[in-house]
Parts: C-alpha cells; structure tokens; sequence
C-alpha cells in the first residue's frame, strides 16, 4: 500500500478496507467475522486505480504519461530500454515538451517508479513499481525472476 517513497496514503488504506468490507458484505451474510484478507486481494484492482486517478488530477500533466503507460507497456519490471522506447512513443503521440528522462525522474520522484535493484551479472538496468499503482496502470507483475533464482540457490546448499 506505499510508493516507492515509503509513503502510505490514507485514501488508499480507506478504499481498501472500505471496499474490502462491502464485497465481504455482499458475497457472505452479515457476521462478526474479520474481514477477510481475501476480500482485501480482490478489490485491490480497484484501490490501484482511483490512486492513479488521483495522481492524474494532482500531476496533471503527467495524466497523459499514465495512459500511455497502460497503453504500451504490458507488465513491470521493465527494461530501460523498453521503458524509453515507451515513453518516446507517448511524448510524440501527446506533443508532451518533457524528455523521456525528465519523466522517469518524475515518477520516481513521486514514487511510480523505483530502479529495480535485482541484477544477475548480465542483467541491464530495470525498473519497476508498486502494487499500488500496478494494477490501476494495467500492468502485470513479470515473474518470477529474483525470487525463483533465489530459491534456486538455497536448494544447491
């Protein structure tokens, strides 16, 4: 539920256990029972992309950026390369006046992007983002990378 700052947005936190809530409601009868982390999964989706729509209200000019993204990319972690290339067709689709480089320092800086720090030896330089804008992005996770290779090395022990 953070970006890559660390930081944790209220209106995020309330739409996830609020939506969480009314879907528990709706798909069982009305019981003291916790919520149901389940129920937090599935509406995770929807959490996701009213944070992407409240980053396009306050970044406006960046609104175009998310779009483009949903619109290009298919799944995170991405490569710089395919990142760039993505970001160069959405500047001259939208006569954006921002560079591709001034973009990804932006989305860094508000906590989209984060450089992807798993690297094999011969890994290029990658980038990824949170769950919480992932979905709402319209993205998939690639996987299963760092944490297969990881597991791969405990067993050889």
């Amino acid at each position: 539920m953070a970006d890559t700052n660390q930081h944790i947005y209220p209106r995020s936190i309330l739409n996830l256990f609020g939506l969480a809530a009314q879907k528990q409601l709706i798909d069982s009868t009305p019981t003291s029972t916790p919520l149901r982390p389940f129920n937090m999964e599935t509406v995770m989706g929807k959490v996701s992309e009213f944070r992407i729509r409240d980053l396009s209200e306050e970044y406006k000019h960046l609104a175009s950026v998310f779009i483009g993204l949903t619109n290009h990319l298919a799944q995170m972690p991405i490569l710089e390369k395919a990142l760039i290339t993505a970001l160069s067709k959405i500047i001259k689709e939208n006569n954006i006046k921002s560079t591709y480089q001034e973009i990804i320092t932006e989305l860094i800086r508000i906590g989209v992007l984060y450089v992807y720090n798993y690297h094999k030896k011969d890994a290029q330089l990658r980038y990824h983002t949170p769950d919480l804008y992932l979905w709402g992005l319209n993205l998939r996770r690639g996987g299963p990378g760092a944490y297969q290779d990881l597991i791969k090395k405990k067993l050889k022990r």
